[in-house]
């Protein structure tokens, strides 16, 4: 047996257990979440995602959650005013997110 979208299928005889649906993830939104790419010159990195949560802030300087890629823990942003969009986590992973004319986000 194994799940065809919502109930389960037998892939021999193509029989669907209806009395057991598939269980449903329950997912909590807040706010508004992306995934950045990266578009550095390191061939390593090429594939490497970062989640980014936006947690509110003003509408020209939001807040952002940034997940490191590499530890998964959430990153800080540094605290430097020439550095903006900057962030490192407590092993000292450093990325910097930028934002793209396109509307997208990415980082290196």
């Amino acid at each position: 047996m194994h799940w065809h979208d919502e109930f389960q299928r037998c892939i021999r005889c193509g029989y669907e257990d209806y009395d057991h649906p598939a269980p449903r993830r329950r997912y909590r939104s807040k706010g508004l979440s992306y995934i950045a790419k990266y578009s550095g010159e390191y061939p390593a990195f090429e594939g490497v995602e970062v989640f980014v949560r936006i947690e509110g802030g003003r509408m020209q300087h939001p807040n952002l959650e940034v997940t490191c890629p590499w530890c998964g823990v959430i990153m800080n942003q540094t605290l430097s005013p020439k550095k903006t969009g900057r962030y490192r986590c407590i092993t000292n992973h450093q990325i910097v997110i930028v934002n793209q004319k396109d509307g997208t986000i990415r980082w290196y």
